[in-house]
């Protein structure tokens, strides 16, 4: 019965951001029923880095709450769902601390089911390319612009950056032991939510965080034979007429014919708006409903008029600065290097995915707002959660202890 919280969370994983609230509220329900008596001991379970960390992610909720308070531009009917969809990531990973730690055929047995959920989103994303399908509400719409996949998320953005989040941890669970045929499979599959969902951004970021592990990881002769491969075969993909490249080129020219302002690139007008927001209120911030109507006297503004793409930053720690001031977006940057100290009693894989996981949350939000995607977050708490879920982050000697006897898969 332990794996059923995780067996949830995974299963959900593929589908929309509706079904993903489900399970997070069948999930939490479950934890505090089974273990009510225990609540009163919770915090003190938490380990001290881990609960800093926490504190600095719920700052950020607080100050764009506050914000949105103080501003009387800005309607407060959204603040209590706002929290709601923030909750599960701020609390929800360290309610498991309150389970028994999962031991290593609880482990095997999650991977085997993980690696099933990462088959069928691949095969998924594989025929919405081929076929171009998409679900609306209760309908099935079928057409070409629907060829850019997404899967059952709202947007193939979304789809981009949660596959972006998931690849530290399939690339370091083979990289530990990649005679493993299904950690191959698992590694693929994210491969090709990546490459189907044609984000630039989440791609560079997910080929420039390989190429700095595998440098970091490998030692001597080998370091040097998998960047050379690497090298070569990025080269030779980008050099000849094939369909990778052919895809990545018209990826680049259809953002190009879309291109609306006199930017070199329209995310510069985008930055430059909500520059100018945080600018006129620095301290206090704007609020969280800086929907289309309230963004777009700004960019008339700075002239563009009618522009249809009065889209918001596109930068998540410049979003965050325009909703809840420098506040929020300074607690957003404490928050992410706070996590560096988080399960520093786990093994040196663990580490590792977190610190990648972190550097492509950071990056990848430079040209995107990640983090105020509601199924990226979804994918962060898992992660988060199978940590302390394995015994990590507790405050308790002897979980401490025992979680050292506790380097077997997946994290071997």
């Amino acid at each position: 019965m332990n794996l059923l919280p995780f067996l949830i969370l995974i299963l959900s994983m593929p589908f929309g951001i509706a079904f993903q609230c489900l399970a997070l509220v069948v999930v939490s329900f479950w934890i505090l029923i089974k273990k009510r008596h225990d609540l009163k001991t919770w915090r003190l379970q938490v380990g001290h880095q881990e609960s800093r960390s926490i504190g600095l992610i719920l700052m950020v909720a607080i100050f764009q709450m506050g914000a949105t308070l103080l501003n009387p531009a800005n309607p407060t009917r959204d603040i209590f769902s706002f929290l709601m969809g923030y909750l599960p990531l701020i609390l929800l990973p360290c309610l498991f601390v309150l389970m028994p730690k999962l031991e290593a055929n609880d482990l095997a047995r999650l991977e085997k089911v993980w690696t099933g959920v990462m088959i069928f989103w691949s095969l998924l994303v594989i025929s919405q390319a081929l076929k171009g399908w998409h679900i609306s509400g209760i309908a099935f719409e079928l057409g070409d612009t629907y060829r850019r996949s997404q899967g059952f998320y709202s947007h193939p953005l979304t789809m981009a950056y949660v596959a972006l989040m998931l690849w530290p941890f399939h690339l370091v669970l083979l990289c530990t032991d990649p005679r493993k045929i299904n950690r191959c499979i698992m590694l693929t599959s994210n491969l090709l939510l990546l490459y189907f969902s044609a984000s630039r951004t989440a791609q560079a970021v997910a080929l420039l965080s390989t190429v700095g592990f595998m440098f970091y990881y490998f030692r001597g002769r080998h370091r040097w034979f998998v960047l050379v491969g690497l090298v070569l075969a990025i080269g030779g993909i980008f050099s000849t007429n094939n369909t990778v490249s052919r895809r990545f080129m018209s990826m680049t020219s259809h953002i190009s014919e879309e291109k609306e302002s006199s930017y070199p690139d329209d995310r510069i007008a985008f930055w430059v708006v909500h520059y100018i927001m945080v600018k006129e209120r620095p301290f206090m911030g704007h609020g969280i409903n800086l929907d289309k109507p309230y963004r777009v006297p700004y960019y008339e503004a700075i002239g563009l008029h009618n522009f249809k793409k009065a889209y918001e930053a596109h930068n998540q720690i410049l979003q965050l600065a325009a909703e809840g001031g420098l506040g929020a977006a300074l607690a957003f940057i404490f928050w992410l290097g706070s996590l560096h100290f988080n399960w520093l009693n786990g093994p040196q894989a663990l580490k590792w995915i977190r610190d990648l996981t972190v550097s492509c949350l950071f990056f990848g939000g430079l040209t995107q707002n990640a983090y105020f995607d509601g199924e990226v977050r979804y994918a962060l708490m898992t992660l988060m959660a199978l940590a302390f879920a394995m015994g990590y982050g507790r405050t308790r000697a002897e979980d401490t202890a025992a979680s050292e006897t506790l380097i077997a898969a997946p994290l071997s």
